[in-house]
């Protein structure tokens, strides 16, 4: 996967491949910071919780957005010789390496990110290109919507809107349609905000059910909720592969349904109409919605927990999922056995490993070269006959030339990207007197090794064991009860073929004069017709009236003492399981006190040498300094070859 290697340059790919490094541990930190603030404000308002998960999606993006910042700019660092590069070169061509240090394995790993950081950043594109194209197939959706649909022009649901948008506040102009293809009431728009009601559903609601769906609808037009619903679609692009952040997103989208409903009750509505409107709802969709729509009821959404908070049952109105805590406990986990594993592979005063290598490669801003050995040990056997320090014609090589490309010489073969060039006689001399560089004139870096980190013992870390917890008691509920059967609900739709139907457009500016009367008489005759079939209706419908909420009295009556009996389940289940969780959190607490005395006194060492290290570093970053002055005109003359040498390349193709 390197599409995205010949599109961008090198310092934009990492760039882009270390922000999605760092923002895998940064997700993590905001949705469990987010998680316990939820929990110790778990009695404020919906619409305060809403806020605080809204603003944790958005310092994730600010975060993301400067760490993408701070890594373009180190990117751009001026290239050139410097004291990392020197350690660098030092202990990459030091045939005798002397121990493996814990900050040697941190390096190779990253050294492994970095080199597959091209990999990564090619699949978060892919991916981000799936999620761009369902963000634009959910606006096309939305799109089609209110192409098909009509206003509807029906005086009291508009006499309806209007008060509610009075108790509400919304000054805006909020435009009521209907629509034959939607399958639940939806909102849509920001400047021009449109509500769109299903035309079936329209008359199969009674007009207070009716009032609730609007006012629902209404108080996301005053939130300004779909605004802020696609700045979210927006994100899901950048963070798509994150579980935490969907878990964040799912805890808006619910939060922002429960405002909704409480901004819809303080207009006036009252819950246990909303409630029944809400399943009702529910019970009409067949599909979901597009995603950017909100809608009324989902699906896929927790609507049965919005009934039950609504009727005064306790529920918690954020997701209870353990996408957090489980995280959490692995990483723990994986820092106990880090710091285990450090002091397993930390170096010991043992006899000197020698590790013998081929290939070498080295990222530097000039030629590697070898180095004798300054670094003080224990007496080793007798050494063999000094033999002459060369690299090998088989060792890969790799410089960072001022333009930003890396330029990788293997033997006499010049590599970069994807043209080789055999090198010239006058180049191979220029490297073989980079190579022959007196090593003497190398400053030594004599440090004394580092202090050696306290023994933590991984058999000592409290395991805490999901297998042994019983499986959470499930809720088991009857389907809601239909109001009205299909044969007993009356049709107000003419079926004789004389007109459209109510959703029938026609362009009048268009017409003649006689084309307009006839089109008129028919509106007319097609207007009675709909209000005599409306007193059917309404008759219908009260004369259905005590039969209706006998079945909802009879229904509730059925559930409830089966939402007894969960209710009683559930608090058993938590009193069981509440001493386990104790326990491991104070086996948790009682090791981190009995490691806290070895690290801190590890700390104070470190710090003591660090202190006692400084002054010869300093005097070891001068000395190298010097010797880059006095060996930096050999390095420019060879980066200057290396160029002519790929210009004539170019010339002769």
């Amino acid at each position: 996967m390197t599409l995205l290697t010949d599109w961008i340059s090198e310092e934009l790919l990492k760039a882009l491949g270390w922000t999605l490094v760092h923002s895998l541990w940064q997700l993590i930190a905001v949705a469990g910071i987010l998680w316990v603030v939820l929990h110790l404000v778990k009695k404020s308002s919906p619409a305060f919780k809403y806020g605080l998960a809204v603003s944790a999606l958005g310092f994730s993006f600010l975060l993301t957005l400067a760490t993408f910042a701070y890594e373009w700019s180190q990117s751009f660092a001026t290239p050139g010789f410097t004291f990392e590069e020197a350690q660098l070169v030092l202990l990459a061509f030091e045939r005798d390496l002397q121990e493996v240090t814990f900050e040697s394995r941190t390096a190779q790993i990253m050294a492994w990110i970095d080199q597959n950081l091209p990999i990564l950043v090619n699949f978060w594109f892919f991916g981000s290109l799936l999620f761009l194209f369902r963000l634009l197939n959910s606006l096309s959706e939305i799109r089609n919507f209110r192409k098909s649909a009509s206003l509807l022009q029906d005086f009291e649901l508009e006499k309806i809107t209007y008060r509610l948008m009075g108790k509400l506040g919304i000054n805006r102009s909020v435009q009521l349609r209907s629509s034959t293809i939607a399958q639940s009431p939806l909102t849509f728009g920001t400047v021009k905000p449109v509500i769109l009601l299903p035309a079936a559903l329209i008359f199969q609601l009674s007009p207070a059910q009716l009032e609730a769906i609007i006012a629902h609808e209404l108080a996301h037009v005053k939130r300004n909720d779909y605004l802020s619903n696609l700045l979210l679609s927006g994100l899901e692009i950048l963070f798509f592969f994150h579980p935490c952040y969907w878990w964040m997103s799912q805890t808006v989208k619910e939060l922002r349904e429960n405002a909704a409903d409480d901004l819809a009750i303080k207009a006036g509505i009252q819950p246990k109409v909303l409630a029944t409107s809400l399943a009702e709802v529910l019970n009409f969709a067949k599909q979901n919605p597009p995603e950017l729509a909100l809608a009324a009821g989902k699906k896929r959404n927790p609507t049965l927990l919005r009934i039950k908070r609504m009727l005064g049952y306790p529920t918690e109105n954020y997701p209870q999922t353990p996408i957090i805590s489980l995280p959490m406990l692995l990483t723990l986990f994986l820092s106990a056995g880090l710091m285990a594993s450090a002091k397993q592979d930390a170096p010991k005063p043992i006899e000197p490993v020698v590790q013998k290598s081929d290939a070498i490669s080295i990222q530097a801003a000039f030629e590697p070269l070898a180095i004798a050995d300054t670094i003080p040990d224990k007496p080793k056997p007798a050494p063999e006959a000094p033999k002459e320090a060369k690299v090998a014609s088989e060792n890969l090589m790799i410089f960072s030339g001022e333009d930003g490309f890396a330029y990788k010489i293997k033997g006499d073969t010049l590599i970069f990207k994807s043209d080789t060039v055999l090198l010239s006689g006058k180049t191979r001399e220029a490297l073989r007197k980079l190579q022959n560089i007196e090593k003497s004139t190398f400053p030594p870096l004599d440090f004394p090794a580092a202090p050696d980190m306290p023994t933590i013992a991984l058999g000592q870390v409290p395991l805490f064991h999901l297998e042994d917890m019983p499986p959470m008691p499930l809720l088991e509920m009857e389907e809601f009860p239909l109001f009205l059967d299909p044969k007993d609900t009356p049709m107000l739709t003419p079926m004789d073929g004389e007109f459209p139907g109510l959703y029938f457009r026609t362009d009048t500016s268009k017409l003649s004069k006689e084309e307009q009367k006839q089109w008129e008489e028919k509106i007319k005759d097609f207007s009675t017709k709909m209000e005599k079939r409306s007193e059917e209706w309404a008759a219908r419908w009260k004369e259905n009236a005590a039969e209706r909420e006998a079945r909802i009295t009879a229904w509730q009556k059925e559930m409830e003492p089966k939402m007894k009996e969960f209710e009683e389940k559930m608090k058993a289940w938590q009193e069981a399981q509440g001493p386990k969780l104790k326990e491991f959190e104070e086996k948790m607490k009682a090791w981190q006190e009995a490691q806290e005395p070895r690290m801190k006194e590890f700390e104070l060492r470190m710090k003591e040498w660090e202190a006692a290290q400084k002054p010869k570093m300093e005097e070891f970053q001068k000395k190298m300094e010097a010797w880059q002055k006095e060996h930096q005109a050999r390095i420019e003359e060879f980066q200057k070859l290396l160029k002519e040498e790929l210009q004539k390349q170019k010339d002769d193709q």
